[in-house]
């Protein structure tokens, strides 16, 4: 979300160049910076820094610490001294211990404080080690000794070239630190799972919980010995960059368990429990759960609970951080799965039916299809055909096929995995009812309407007898009814169910989810198919609403919000405000996937409708091509999006008077359509009425008047006799036939 999250969490997108990525962080930090921002910059060396200037041109305030001479850019600088003297860097020693040393340990803390440059963070943990009776200072300068420091020639520990000492070499010594205290096996185990979270901390309760820690008596001493940092007026801890990074080294090192911090972690995103972390919102929670999966991903150690969390993550990642890192989580846990299970385990088939998934969202149809078919062939090989897995298999490659308008192969595929599900259960599980949600929204696709009703009220009784009237796979029953009533104009039957649906939602999930979102957003179709545009204007901006306090201003499911409202604007003639909030979501999709998606193809298309209404008909053409240009380069030819995108052209050339390339563009229109639904389809009813009219047009009235009448039938069959499309048609052919008359008269004269 560029809009309110921090520089640091600008995510690069899929599509995404990285010249492209810096300019957006760029843009972003434009936006934010004023005379009231003060940026603070650490150890910033202006001849490694190519973007200084720029920087620097930002108009806010800064606060930079460096060894470099900055007064050429007309900024106030103040001289630092470094700690440099005995007297200072012993302060802080004192300021840590209290207690009188002898002759002997004061000088070999004043050799220490020589071999670490007078790091001051390692001063400040060798004297609260002290003050704990964790440590002498002779046995930590053995230490040091022992790893070849010395505080002599050329023995002695290197600084970087702006005389800083250098992080490795830090690190160096607060681990010759770490390993002269003789942590307890608990406080390494603490410390070692708190590495795992991000720098800026986590709920100390929250991570309590995580770990299934006995009590805060190991955080607390911990604390009080300066390894761990305590934000108390947040109740956060973290670990200092330099201690996380030795802690995270002891995860492979001495093999800390991280089971109990991770399938904790994974339950809590499952559940979308993000207030037990201290966090204020999903959005912030999956932020979190990247921090920590970014880290898991560099564990180097082959483990079920670090495969489990990797396995499991991405799906609640993927809304918010995006496709790429998802795909991460999902193939390192891939490359572990080959080293604790044969290839044939029955977890790899699952990750890949997950990869599968995530392409297929993305309209990658080809990797996803490759990733199912693996899948299933696994699950064949290890559990046979007659199981619930791969029964599953079977739904989804039913889906990805239903995706891209195969429709012959996606009922192939739901059928094999209902029938198997029959035999496994009977008739009355929960899997048999998402078989008949399946074969049902194939067949309203299909317009076979009658036959779509019958399996989702079988859905519907089978889940009213499992779980009752008010549980949301109830909801996902009445939601499809409503659709499917809405597909046949049946309205006062479609509210009911959507009314339900949304009631359900808010009580189970309250008025601020993304499923609640989603049902208003159902009932604003509804309500735009009425020509109900005040009720349907309502419904889109509670959803858009909903998904800006979620998701902010500049995530994909807000630039699908901004598009139904866009669609919302066109069908109720306010053109201005379709194109705004159009081209709004088409920037997000841009960013996000890049030209060349099905989501920006959508829009494109939308586009085109809102300029050729305005009469801009250049334009119009402009955007339809772009749509068509996506579509067939994703889908094909032989698809419903691409045959919309020709349908389009057609009314373009119509409304031009060039019927040529009209009958052209509608004529392909006709033919997708026959082929992937067969003759009796409402779209294949639209395409004969739309040639109709150009023959009208074109005074050819026997052409007209045959494909009138094909559109008759197919509305008939559809819709009935008195639906509005059929009564239209029906008053074409009246017009046809009076045309008729008046032609024979004036041949006569």
């Amino acid at each position: 979300d560029d809009g309110t999250v921090p520089v640091y969490n600008l995510f690069q997108y899929p599509a995404e160049q990285p010249a492209e990525y810096t300019q957006r962080k760029w843009r972003k930090l434009k936006e934010l910076c004023d005379e009231n921002i003060l940026i603070i910059v650490d150890n910033l060396d202006k001849d490694d820094d190519p973007d200084l200037n720029k920087l620097l041109e930002l108009g806010c305030k800064f606060l930079i610490t460096t060894r470099v001479d900055f007064s050429e850019y007309g900024y106030e600088q103040l001289s630092l001294d470094s700690l440099a003297s005995r007297e200072e860097i012993n302060a802080i020693f004192n300021e840590y211990y209290k207690k009188p040393l002898d002759e002997k340990s004061k000088g070999c803390v004043d050799e220490i404080i020589d071999i670490v440059g007078g790091h001051t963070m390692t001063v400040e943990l060798l004297a609260k080690q002290m003050t704990a009776g964790r440590i002498t200072p002779e046995k930590m300068l053995s230490k040091l000794k022992e790893g070849g420091i010395s505080d002599s020639g050329s023995e002695r520990v290197r600084t970087g070239k702006d005389g800083v000492l250098s992080t490795r070499s830090a690190y160096d010594h607060i681990r010759a630190l770490f390993d002269v205290s003789e942590l307890e096996k608990e406080e390494i185990y603490i410390l070692a799972n708190l590495s795992l979270m991000p720098h800026t901390g986590v709920s100390a309760v929250f991570f309590h919980d995580l770990c299934e820690l006995e009590s805060y008596d190991d955080i607390n001493d911990l604390i009080f010995n300066g390894w761990i940092r305590c934000d108390r007026e947040k109740d956060y801890i973290s670990l200092h960059p330099v201690v996380g990074d030795l802690a995270f080294d002891l995860l492979d090192e001495r093999e800390v368990d991280v089971s109990k911090f991770l399938r904790n972690l994974t339950k809590f995103a499952k559940e979308n429990d993000f207030e037990k972390s201290g966090l204020e919102s999903r959005e912030k929670f999956a932020y979190f759960l990247y921090d920590v999966s970014l880290k898991v991903i560099k564990i180097e150690r082959e483990t079920e609970d670090v495969v489990f969390f990797l396995s499991k993550t991405p799906t609640y990642l993927y809304e918010f951080i995006g496709f790429k890192h998802a795909i991460d989580c999902y193939n390192k846990a891939l490359q572990l799965m080959f080293v604790l299970y044969p290839d044939e385990h029955i977890k790899v088939a699952e990750t890949y039916d997950n990869l599968a998934n995530l392409y297929r969202i993305d309209g990658m149809f080809d990797e996803s299809e490759k990733y199912l078919i693996e899948s299933l062939n696994k699950k064949i090989q290890l559990l046979g055909e007659y199981n619930s897995k791969t029964a599953e298999s079977f739904n989804h490659i039913g889906q990805l096929y239903y995706d891209t308008c195969n429709y012959k192969a996606a009922e192939e595929n739901y059928l094999k995995a209902y029938n198997i599900l029959i035999k496994l259960f009977g008739n009355n599980c929960d899997d048999i009812a998402t078989s008949h949600d399946n074969l049902g929204t194939l067949y309203r696709e299909l317009s076979d309407f009658k036959k779509a009703e019958e399996h989702f009220l079988k859905a519907l009784d089978i889940r009213k007898i499992s779980y009752g009237n008010k549980h949301k796979k109830s909801a996902i029953s009445y939601n499809n009814l409503g659709t499917l009533y809405s597909e046949m104009s049946n309205f006062k039957k479609a509210e009911e169910y959507f009314l339900k649906s949304l009631e359900v939602y808010e009580d189970i999930y309250g008025n601020n989810h993304s499923v609640t979102a989603k049902a208003h957003n159902n009932l604003a179709i509804l309500y735009l198919k009425t020509g109900d545009y005040a009720n349907a204007e309502t419904h889109n901006l509670k959803s858009l609403g909903i998904k800006l306090s979620i998701y902010g201003n500049q995530h994909i499911v807000t630039a699908t919000a901004y598009s139904n409202l866009g669609a919302e604007y066109i069908l109720s003639k306010q053109y201005k405000k379709a194109k705004e909030y159009c081209t709004k979501a088409l920037e997000i999709c841009v960013f996000a996937y890049g030209e060349a998606h099905h989501k920006t193809a959508i829009i494109y298309n939308n586009l085109g409708i809102i300029h050729y209404e305005l009469g801009e008909y250049s334009t119009a053409k402009n955007f339809y091509t772009k749509a068509l240009k996506i579509r067939k380069s994703i889908y094909g030819e032989s698809n419903s999006e691409t045959s919309a995108s020709y349908n389009n052209l057609g009314m373009l050339f119509e409304k031009l008077g060039d019927y040529e390339k009209s009958e052209i563009y509608y004529v392909r229109a006709l033919k997708i359509r026959e082929t992937l639904f067969g003759y009796k389809h409402n779209t294949v009813g639209d395409s004969y009425k739309n040639l109709g009219n150009i023959y009208k047009s074109q005074r050819m009235y026997d052409k007209a008047e045959y494909h009138y009448k094909k559109s008759l039938d197919i509305y008939k069959c559809v819709f009935g006799e008195v639906h509005k499309k059929t009564m239209e048609v029906c008053d074409s052919l009246k017009e046809i036939k009076m045309l008729c008359s008046n032609n024979d008269r004036e041949k006569r004269f």
